[in-house]
């Protein structure tokens, strides 16, 4: 439908990403669990629902979206179906962290891939949507999410030929 469509695809430390989606749904009154808690609830919650919505026999499941904090961080199969949708080609991958630390650097490598003139050099970027969150994580839950995701970065280094600049992952990446 898109022919002429290039889609950026921005990827977060998945332990970091898991843990913020949670906590937006806290704040937003969707989460009434505490992490640990709906960690474990994830895999009831969702059920069968992915099967469904890939079957066309559910259009929509407030679980799979609001709710998958972790599955929604295993990023090497979302890309898979994007790649089988639209081809590598028409896909840019960038990392948060990376936009975090230099935006500008990071908006002109997006820029030059859609084939958009760079922005001008007075141009201010600064950090949205950012919101508090509780700032440690319980030691358990992240070596638990770490090494659920390790595999996942693996496969993202692997066959996407990416480089995360997640230093929990870092080791496996060299």
């Amino acid at each position: 439908m898109l022919p002429g469509a290039r889609f950026v695809v921005i990827l977060r430390d998945p332990v970091e990403r898991t843990v913020s989606h949670w906590a937006e749904q806290t704040r937003n009154g969707v989460e009434t669990l505490p992490l640990r808690e709906a960690l474990d609830a994830e895999p009831e919650r969702v059920a069968d629902a992915e099967a469904l919505l890939a079957a066309g026999t559910l259009t929509a499941s407030h679980a799979h979206e609001q709710q998958t904090y972790a599955a929604q961080s295993e990023y090497a199969a979302s890309l898979d179906r994007w790649i089988a949708a639209v081809g590598r080609e028409r896909i840019v991958v960038v990392f948060s962290e990376d936009y975090y630390s230099d935006p500008k650097r990071v908006i002109g490598t997006v820029l030059d891939a859609v084939g958009q003139p760079a922005m001008p050099a007075d141009h201010e970027s600064r950090r949205r949507n950012a919101a508090p969150r509780p700032t440690t994580l319980d030691a358990d839950i992240d070596i638990e999410l770490t090494e659920r995701f390790r595999p996942d970065v693996r496969e993202l280094v692997e066959r996407f030929a990416l480089a995360p600049p997640w230093a929990r992952f870092t080791a496996d990446a060299a």
